[in-house]
């Protein structure tokens, strides 16, 4: 069978951990912070499209999100001004976060999320320190930001079945 894209994802992303990690800590330790980066998207994204975001569109929900919490209902000029947009612009999107928070719309975690809350915790487990495992999470982010921005991946289940049946690369 041959590998989806997200199947090979996840094998270069281990392949990155393993060099990272490696150089410095030690093979065991290196493949222990591979099998925890594997784990922690498979949790999470197993079964799901995994898209990588560019970091304009990430930029520009932080953008939004920052501007529904500034809005008071009486400050559109303000933050138009100080968000350099037009008006209809600030409406737009107080109208939207309004809309996404009164629907209860859970949006999908992305993967930097999962990847910032979870992944040091999983790390520092495989005996990283602190400072370590949140350095290499930055790390990994950082790679899936260059190599894999805009793409949309999906993890099948090939790779665990490898895993469960001894025959890990």
């Amino acid at each position: 069978m041959k590998p989806s894209d997200g199947d090979r994802f996840l094998t270069a992303l281990e392949a990155f951990v393993l060099k990272e990690v490696g150089a410095t800590m030690g093979e065991n330790t290196a493949r222990r912070c591979a099998n925890a980066l594997f784990d922690c998207l498979w949790l999470n994204f197993r079964y799901q499209g995994i898209y990588v975001p560019t970091s304009i569109r990430e930029d520009i929900e932080k953008r939004d999100q920052s501007i529904y919490k500034a809005f008071n209902g009486y400050n559109h000029n303000d933050l138009a001004i100080s968000y350099r947009l037009s008006l209809q612009s600030i409406y737009k999107i107080i109208k939207k976060c309004r809309t996404a928070k009164r629907e209860n719309v859970v949006e999908k975690p992305t993967i930097f999320a999962v990847l910032e809350d979870y992944l040091p915790a999983e790390f520092i487990r495989c005996g990283l320190s602190e400072a370590t495992a949140t350095l290499l999470t930055k790390k990994v982010m950082a790679h899936v930001r260059e190599n894999y921005a805009g793409a949309f991946l999906r993890i099948t289940n090939s790779l665990k079945k490898q895993r469960e049946s001894g025959n890990e690369r």
